[in-house]
C-alpha cells in the first residue's frame, strides 16, 4: 500500500471519529460534507487535506496532532491554511488560503459543496447573506472576481 493510500485512510478514520455527532445546517452527517469536498478535489494529497479541512476549527483535533498521527508538515500547514483564526476577518482568512495552492482548490471545493442549496430544508435571510459571501470567496479564488470588499457582505 502506498504511503498516500495510509495518509488516506488515516485522514478518512480521523474525519469519521471527530465529526461524529455533527450535523451540517440542512441536519446531515457533517462527515459527508468533507468526504464530498474531497471528491472535489484531484490529488491525493489535497483529498487528504479536504478530509482534514475542518478538524483544527470544528474539534479538539490540533496540528501537533495531526504530525503525531503522520500527516507530512506540508499537508498540516495546508490545514492550518484552511483553518479561520480566531478574530480573523473572512476576506482576511481567503486572501490567506489563497497563498496555499491545495488550500485554495479545497477552499474551492468547500465552496461549491456549501453554496448547494439543496441540502438546505429552507432558505432564511441569513443563508441568503452567507451564500452570497460564499459566491463572492469562490469568484475571487478562482480569478473571476478581483475585489475582496464584497466577500464581507
Amino acid at each position: 500500500m502506498r504511503n498516500v493510500d495510509i495518509l488516506y485512510a488515516k485522514a478518512m478514520t480521523l474525519a469519521i471519529e471527530k465529526h461524529d455527532g455533527q450535523t451540517d445546517k440542512g441536519g446531515a452527517k457533517y462527515v459527508e460534507h468533507v468526504k464530498r469536498v474531497a471528491a472535489r478535489c484531484n490529488a491525493d494529497e489535497t483529498k487528504i487535506v479536504a478530509l482534514l479541512h475542518d478538524l483544527l476549527e470544528d474539534t479538539d483535533v490540533t496540528s501537533d496532532f495531526l504530525l503525531s498521527m503522520g500527516f507530512p508538515q506540508e499537508v498540516v500547514d495546508d490545514v492550518l491554511a484552511m483553518t479561520r483564526r480566531e478574530g480573523e476577518n473572512y476576506a482576511d482568512f481567503i486572501l490567506r488560503v489563497e497563498q496555499s495552492e491545495r488550500g485554495k482548490e479545497v477552499k474551492i471545493a468547500d465552496l461549491e459543496d456549501n453554496m448547494d442549496i439543496r441540502r438546505l430544508s429552507e432558505l432564511t435571510e441569513e443563508d441568503c447573506r452567507r451564500l452570497c459571501r460564499y459566491l463572492h470567496s469562490w469568484r475571487y479564488l478562482r480569478g473571476l472576481e478581483k475585489d475582496t470588499s464584497k466577500i464581507l457582505g
